[in-house]
């Protein structure tokens, strides 16, 4: 609150940067209340409260996101489509690819105001099948017997 000055509702067209973070601030010169005496008009800050991503969380420039597949998909290897800020790319699942295991999207991150642009780090969640049918059971059952 500003002491012994009146309040103006102004509205102010605002460029927000892409990439600003949580907590950072825009400043906006000589949008502010005027000077004393007659002085320059001060500036304006704004600091960003970003609200948490559904998909993504952000530390840095990186970011991170879960993806999932099926047993077989891990087990056999394949492929599986991931999406990205820029839209869905195919990651390759390497054979014998564990739960949990992450895997780094070099410059898939966000880019900063300076340019830097950081991963996207991709954890992966292995999915058990629910409900088998009895003939799966006893191919699951071969399996595990070999």
């Amino acid at each position: 609150m500003f002491e012994g000055t009146s309040q103006v509702n102004k509205k102010l067209n605002i460029k927000i940067p892409a990439g600003i973070e949580d907590g950072g601030r825009i400043r906006l010169s000589g949008k502010g209340h005027p000077g004393i005496n007659g002085g320059p008009q001060g500036d304006v800050f704004i600091q960003m409260n970003i609200r948490p991503h559904p998909r993504y969380t952000r530390e840095g420039n990186n970011l991170h996101c879960k993806a999932s597949t099926d047993f077989v998909t891990a087990a056999l290897g394949g492929k599986i489509e991931v999406n990205t800020l820029n839209g869905a790319i195919s990651l390759k699942i390497p054979e014998g690819t564990q739960n949990g295991r992450k895997f780094r999207l070099k410059g898939k991150g966000v880019t900063d105001r300076k340019g830097n642009t950081g991963d996207l780090i991709v954890q992966l969640a292995i999915e058990t099948p629910q409900n088998l049918s009895e003939r799966q059971k006893e191919l699951l059952a071969e399996f595990a017997a070999a």
